[in-house]
This record gives structure tokens, C-alpha cells and sequence, in this order.
């Protein structure tokens, strides 16, 4: 008897498992390929507490309604971070952001309108954009006539000042506040702009223009191509790779749900702006991206074991490891 040929074996399944291993692990590889949000970290959305909300409740609409589709968990802080008296009938402590932010956090976004952030909790984000390079920080901080913008985004400037790339020689400033509609441009020579690609272009009215924003990190510039709407700081240069990564934003308007501010035609940027900074945040090899350990290592983001899969994907994975054992055996026969 030719064994060699028997399917039952050893030396014939292990002749033929040779000659067909692609068959089995081809599908195996391409499921390890495709990217899984499941194992991705948590977003928390932090605001302050405000007596009209809409901006604030329509972006929490669009950020939580992307991070579902992406299968990332959100935590909702909507007035956690409180309300001043010097510009609340109503003030609030808000909620220590301490409380809020689990191990698993690494995206914090941040909303403010009308209200002074209160005093703690802004210092609790000041600590976090100083030294917590786990974590990123995407913040729309309105700096309209009636916000006060000598304090949430002056404060957010100063702290943009000492974190700082190394490189900007002049320090950041805003201007004052221009009172009319106006068009945000993508920036594409910026080497941040990749996840903002769908998005050439955003509506808003009323913003606080950045002033002196090195051109490669101004990511959204108002049409005179002075006036810089958004910017962005890596983490591996802020505060000298130990401080968090930020995109900021001197403005909330471009989430207004008044199509007096926003028009109706418009109004799909809610979803894609969220979409895109959820995007830009949590990518690997972006503007978070975290600085190299002290070993000379991989990135301190790199997944180093499997990750953890869910129902869905055990099945595909399943479906796609049967096939791939059929195919085997119908080739080994």
C-alpha cells in the first residue's frame, strides 16, 4: 500500500497539509488584517454645564452616535465640567474628572459655550494636556463675545504655549472674534491632515481666529489663510513627548443645529467632523501616536497580544477557518 497517498496517514495528511497550508491559514491571516474597533479604548465627552445646551447636546449626538459605529464605549459628561459664578445664575462644581476617566480612556473631548469652565475642572484638564501622554484631547473651546474668551481659550492658549512644540519659536495668541459666517479649509499640506480628507471643508459663525500656528500644525484655516480655526499638537511634542495630544478648536458653532448658523445643506459635517477627529485621535500611527518608549522600542500604543474578540468576529473568524479546512481536505483527497 502506497501510504504516501492515504489520506488517514501521518505521512500523507502531513504531505498534503504541507502542500495546502495556505489553503487553512490564509484566512486566518486576512482576519488579523482587518482592522477591529472592538479591542479600541474608551472616548469620554466632557462639557460644561450650560443653560442653552443645543450645540453641546447635537455634538454629543454625532460624537456618540460615530463611536457606536465604531464599537468604541463613550462615556457621557455633559456638565461635568460645571459653571462658573462669574457667568452662571446657576453655578456648578461639575464632576471631578477623575471619576470619569478609567483606565481604558484615551480619548477626551471637550466642549465649551457660553460658560466659564469651573476652576477645578479646568485645572484637572490643564494637568491632563501636561503630562498625560495616554490619553488625547480634542476640544472645541468657544471663544464668542459672550464666552469669555480671556478665559477658556485663553487659558487653553497659555497651556498650548508651555506644552509646545519645541520648534515654534513664537508663541500661539487668538485674535478677536470674528462676527460673521465663515468657511473653515482643510489644510492638506499638513502632515496631520490625512484623517480630515472627507472633510475639505466646514461651515461655522462666530470664531476666535489662532494666530502664529506653524503652517505644518494648523490643521483648519478660515479662507484668508491667515486666521487658523483648528491646530493641532502631536504628543511626541507636547511638553517634550510627556504631555497629551490636542486638536483644538477656537470655536463649537460648527455643531449649531440653528440652520441660520449651519444650513440644512450642511449639516452632515456634524457627523463627519466627529467621525474624523474620533479618527485622528485613536490612530496609531498619527498625530497621538505616543513617543517611543526610553528602549528604542515600538510605538507604547502597538498591540503586543491578540486582541480580545467578540461574538461577531469569533464567528467570521470561525466561517472563514472552516472554509479554508474544507478547502484542505477537498485538495488533500
Amino acid at each position: 500500500m502506497d501510504t504516501s497517498k492515504s489520506r488517514f496517514c501521518p505521512v500523507g495528511l502531513l504531505a498534503s497539509i504541507r502542500r495546502h497550508a495556505r489553503a487553512f491559514f490564509l484566512p486566518f491571516a486576512i482576519f488579523l488584517a482587518v482592522p477591529s474597533f472592538a479591542q479600541a479604548a474608551a472616548i469620554v465627552f466632557v462639557s460644561t454645564e450650560e443653560e442653552d445646551a443645543s450645540i453641546i447636546d447635537n455634538a454629543w449626538n454625532a460624537f456618540s452616535t460615530q463611536a457606536g459605529l465604531a464599537s468604541l464605549s463613550i462615556t457621557d459628561g455633559r456638565g461635568a465640567l460645571g459653571a462658573d459664578a462669574a457667568t452662571s445664575a446657576s453655578p456648578s462644581a461639575g464632576t471631578p474628572l477623575s471619576t470619569l476617566i478609567a483606565s481604558d480612556t484615551k480619548l477626551i473631548v471637550v466642549m465649551t459655550t457660553y460658560e466659564y469652565m469651573n476652576d477645578e475642572r479646568l485645572a484637572e484638564l490643564l494637568a491632563i494636556l501636561d503630562s498625560r501622554k495616554d490619553l488625547a484631547v480634542v476640544a472645541f473651546i468657544d471663544g464668542c463675545d459672550l464666552c469669555g474668551p480671556d478665559h477658556n481659550l485663553k487659558d487653553f492658549v497659555d497651556k498650548v504655549n508651555e506644552i509646545r512644540p519645541a520648534s515654534w519659536s513664537t508663541p500661539i495668541a487668538f485674535d478677536t472674534i470674528v462676527n460673521d459666517s465663515y468657511t473653515a479649509y482643510l489644510n492638506s499640506s499638513s502632515p496631520y491632515a490625512t484623517p480630515f480628507s472627507d472633510e475639505s471643508q466646514f461651515v461655522g459663525y462666530y470664531f476666535t481666529p489662532l494666530l502664529n500656528v506653524p503652517s505644518g500644525y494648523a490643521l483648519y484655516t478660515e479662507s484668508n489663510g491667515v486666521d487658523d480655526v483648528t491646530l493641532v499638537v502631536p504628543q511626541q511634542e507636547s511638553s517634550g513627548g510627556n504631555g497629551a495630544c490636542l486638536f483644538l478648536t477656537g470655536d463649537t458653532s460648527m455643531f449649531d443645529p440653528n440652520p441660520a448658523v449651519v444650513p440644512l445643506v450642511n449639516q452632515g459635517q456634524y457627523a463627519i467632523l466627529a467621525k474624523d477627529f474620533i479618527n485622528a485621535a485613536l490612530d496609531a500611527k498619527g498625530a497621538c501616536a505616543p513617543k517611543k518608549d526610553d528602549g528604542g522600542g515600538e510605538d507604547n500604543n502597538t498591540a503586543h497580544s491578540i486582541p480580545a474578540l467578540d461574538g461577531t468576529a469569533l464567528a467570521l473568524l470561525a466561517l472563514m477557518l472552516a472554509a479554508g479546512a474544507a478547502g484542505l481536505l477537498r485538495r488533500g483527497s
